[in-house]
């Protein structure tokens, strides 16, 4: 974990001191290092709980700290940003975040306090080399898995997934950019309206169940997918072409809320598949359908910055939107076969 951690460190020195976008882009990329840090704190938190119900509550908690943190952390970005060297502000705040948690890290007790200094050190590489094979491991065993369950009957709902997932991340990294060059709003603006924009999902996830209820009683996930799939199109084809900020805001707004339906019909048809598969004995494949499911977001967290440069470099930063817009209807057709 300190591996990654102090990977995540260097990229953002480079990114904080150079003006060359080839290298901010190599960076942004030593950055990915500390995607596999949620992996090891999932894998170590799940080995030293008393049981499933304790990992399950301390990983929950652990989100909504997240959660919160990161809202913070986009409003203070936002402000910093406001300055001649605001940047520089923001990535030196999460250079001394990191190096904070680091320090956490290295000051954890040992599981064996009796041992001598020498064997100590041993200990210490060894279980830093533990750690980024298990961190490695955690993330080739979740390709095996996706391509086993390629051929399942899960294909359908974790291919959604997939690219439910991957627009969101394309989105995220383009509204903000989006905000600042095409409706010149202040940094700090921007950071309050990424943080409305975050808390739409929790707003929209309290009419879920009403709306399933009322409207979708029969429905077991497909048509949910369909209908919602629809109206994030229609947002990101709005968004794609407006000058006019109060729209653009409706249409990114409409969008989270959409999402919000999406991410419950497919909960719904996953636990479908599940009991299927239960029901036939075939119980650890479940195991591994609900991990994939999990985890699935880690693969469009990789990929989707890098299509997001790579479309606002080569045409416009517009494009994102239209490209989301264009997957959007791949996930729609998707959910009719």
């Amino acid at each position: 974990m300190v591996w990654c951690l102090l990977f995540s460190v260097l990229g953002n020195v480079l990114s904080a001191a150079t003006s060359s976008v080839l290298l901010y882009f190599v960076a942004r990329l030593i950055c990915v290092a500390s995607i596999p840090v949620q992996a090891i704190l999932k894998s170590e938190i799940t080995k030293h709980s008393k049981d499933t119900d304790e990992s399950s509550k301390v990983l929950m908690n652990l989100e909504t700290i997240g959660t919160v943190g990161f809202m913070v952390g986009r409003v203070i970005g936002g402000y910093s940003g406001d300055y001649v060297r605001g940047n520089e502000y923001v990535y030196m705040s999460m250079i001394g975040n990191i190096l904070i948690s680091i320090v956490l890290v290295k000051s954890l007790p040992e599981e064996d306090s009796k041992q001598t200094k020498d064997s100590k050190k041993s200990k210490d590489a060894q279980k830093n080399m533990n750690i980024i094979e298990e961190a490695w491991q955690e993330m080739s065993s979740l390709f095996t898995d996706l391509s086993m369950l390629a051929s399942s009957q899960y294909k359908d709902v974790f291919a959604i997934k997939l690219f439910v997932e991957y627009v969101s991340v394309i989105n995220f990294n383009a509204l903000g950019t989006t905000l600042n060059a095409e409706y010149r709003l202040p940094m700090a603006t921007i950071g309050y309206c990424i943080v409305f924009n975050m808390t739409v999902p929790i707003v929209a996830s309290w009419f879920v169940g009403t709306v399933r209820s009322r409207y979708y009683a029969e429905d077991s996930g497909y048509l949910r997918v369909r209908h919602f799939t629809t109206v994030i199109v229609a947002t990101y084809a709005i968004s794609s072409v407006t000058s006019d900020l109060p729209v653009f805001i409706l249409a990114i707004t409409m969008n989270s809320a959409a999402k919000s339906f999406i991410d419950s019909a497919l909960d719904d048809l996953l636990h479908l598949k599940i009991e299927a598969d239960q029901s036939k004995g075939k119980r650890n494949r479940t195991t591994i359908a609900l991990k994939c499911f999990n985890n699935i977001n880690t693969i469009a967290q990789l990929i989707g910055p890098l299509t997001s440069g790579i479309l606002s470099c080569m045409f416009s930063i517009r494009s994102n939107f239209l490209a989301c817009a264009l997957f959007m209807i791949l996930t729609n057709r998707l959910s009719k076969t």
